[in-house]
């Protein structure tokens, strides 16, 4: 159900180079022990275990998330880049950058699946401000970080 509390972390999948994390342990522990302070109302993380990912799975499991492949209990599943077709659970909520708004062909079949699965999906690159500005965006460094990644790829 969307809006259960329940937050899930996807292993990517897309680039078999891919480390960035949607969430760090220290926000997760932010998420999950805010209680007194404003409560997130998330009362549980779960994250796909991945040994690519910049943050191992321990300082996630040492702040309170859980560790499985299984997202179904997870109500909003969050990414960095779009995950595989066989990833997107009926009746979820996603938050990814899906690369679909502008209808990529190579991209319309992920839409396609979100549609048929009922779930609804949140592309980073679509979350605006008042005035219509980008709120999440890649930062003055994502071209280096792109060839770097080219680059490393390459060389596998």
């Amino acid at each position: 159900m969307i809006g259960n509390g329940v937050v899930g972390i996807l292993s990517e999948t897309t680039n078999k180079w891919e480390r960035r994390a949607p969430l760090t342990p220290s926000h997760c522990a932010r998420l999950l022990h805010s209680v007194g302070t404003g409560n997130s109302g998330v009362t549980r993380i779960i994250l796909q275990p991945s040994t690519k990912r910049i943050h191992h799975n321990a300082l996630y499991e040492d702040v309170g998330c859980e560790v499985s492949e299984d997202l179904s209990e997870c109500g909003l599943i969050l990414g960095i880049k779009q995950p595989k077709l066989e990833m997107i659970l009926p009746n979820k909520a996603y938050a990814f950058f899906s690369h679909t708004h502008k209808a990529q062909k190579e991209n319309m079949p992920l839409l396609d699946k979100i549609l048929a699965e009922n779930a609804s999906l949140f592309d980073y690159e679509l979350i605006v401000g008042d005035h219509g500005k980008r709120l999440l965006a890649f930062g003055k460094f994502a071209g280096r970080a792109g060839l770097i990644d080219f680059l490393h790829g390459l060389g596998k």
